[in-house]
């Protein structure tokens, strides 16, 4: 009787432990889809031989630009707290100068500059989970994200007779971010939570980001760069495998 017993009671664990593998392994993986608005500031990084403008002068003539995230991520999970991701996002980021004015009795002459930093990266995440409960959790991700670049920078300019209420462009020239700038790499700290909704969750994520990878004017003379920092977040939507 007591063998019979043993026999049966392993049994049980024996299913038990077959149907917990089984759930485990039905949601270890999962994808998602994400937006996120980002703030992008930079810094730049010249040689005085061939930029004499102050620094502090060049950056109060720059503001920062709002861009934004979007893409999609896969995860795998190792265990219930840890967890590595990757997918393919694309981003937009850059700067924008204030405007050089000039007055010509009754015309206004203006220019401006811009740089659209245009972005498709392909991140790879180490995931950490903080809090893990059946229905919520909240996580910190490291990344590191190589990137193809193909931004353009825009200068133009135009004057306004104020007597004749006429604008008139005198030039609008874009001109592709070179060859030698077109690789990137960012890296990235991100915190978030979701919330679980049987297979399918929805989250809150906060990240920051720094471009290791600085933009390069000047051709052959290394004579100023740009680093970029995102600051951001949004929705992410998912579906538990």
């Amino acid at each position: 009787m007591k063998k019979k017993l043993i026999v049966f009671c392993l049994f049980i664990l024996w299913v038990t432990l077959l149907y917990a593998q089984e759930k485990q392994k039905k949601h270890r993986w999962s994808v998602s889809g994400f937006y996120y608005p980002e703030y992008s500031y930079h810094l730049q990084k010249y040689s005085e031989l061939y930029y004499t403008t102050p620094w502090n002068e060049v950056m109060n003539n720059q503001f920062p630009k709002f861009g934004y995230s979007t893409g999609f991520i896969t995860e795998y999970s190792i265990n219930k707290w840890l967890g590595l991701k990757t997918g393919i996002c694309y981003s937009e980021s850059g700067y924008l100068t204030r405007p050089e004015i000039e007055y010509y009795q009754t015309k206004i002459y203006k220019q401006f500059s811009s740089l659209n930093y245009k972005s498709l990266n392909f991140p790879f995440k180490v995931s950490f989970t903080i809090i893990n409960l059946d229905f919520f959790s909240m996580f910190c991700d490291l990344g590191i994200h190589p990137s193809a670049v193909f931004g353009f920078s825009k200068n133009y300019g135009y004057w306004t007779d104020l007597n004749q209420n006429i604008i008139n462009y005198e030039y609008d020239q874009r001109t592709p971010i070179s060859k030698e700038n077109n690789k990137g790499c960012w890296s990235s700290i991100e915190f978030g939570c979701k919330y679980n909704i049987k297979r399918y969750f929805i989250g809150l994520n906060a990240n920051f980001k720094i471009n290791l990878v600085p933009l390069t004017d000047g051709g052959h003379i290394v004579w100023c760069k740009y680093y970029f920092y995102n600051i951001g977040g949004g929705l992410n939507l998912g579906y538990n495998i």
